[in-house]
């Protein structure tokens, strides 16, 4: 019979005790990540955003008394500038230059993305520059290109 209802160690026979001995030691050294996991987990992080690079807005639109805007976005050796003007009712018509230092490739495909989900490509035009009509609202810009995706914050046009 135990004497302490928490002491277990007195039931037990020297085998199991050596058992549990070396389970512990096994427990303890899984205790230590290895460097291996440790590497694998910072490449996991770099995988958070799976839509690509996130490209930064170097500069916000100028508000002047037109309807007319531009964002300018930078990512890596990319710069991407989105002009917006009116095009219709609750429409703004979207052109996309690319500005690339340094040979970086340019982005082949673009669309935009909106809140719901919901994507629309925008084509490549006769100047090399992409051009949509969009409905106004919140979306974000994603490039895709030979160097990777590019995906802009979400911005209101």
């Amino acid at each position: 019979m135990r004497n302490n209802p928490i002491d277990f160690a007195s039931d037990l026979t020297p085998a199991e005790q050596a058992l549990i001995a070396h389970l512990a030691a096994l427990c303890r050294a899984e205790q230590q990540m290895p460097p291996d996991v440790a590497l694998a987990a910072t490449a996991l992080h770099d995988w958070v955003d799976v839509d690509g690079q996130l490209a930064e807005l170097a500069a916000d639109p100028v508000l002047v008394r037109s309807d007319d805007a531009a964002f300018v976005f930078h990512a890596n050796d990319i710069r991407i500038r989105i002009e917006v003007a009116p095009a219709g009712y609750r429409r703004r018509r979207v052109t996309v230059h690319t500005l690339c230092e340094a040979g970086a490739p340019a982005p082949e495909e673009m669309a935009v993305q909106f809140p719901d989900g919901a994507t629309q490509a925008i084509p490549l035009d006769r100047f090399g520059d992409h051009v949509g009509d969009l409905p106004a609202g919140t979306m974000r810009l994603m490039a895709v290109g030979a160097s990777g995706g590019i995906t802009t914050p979400w911005f209101t046009i």
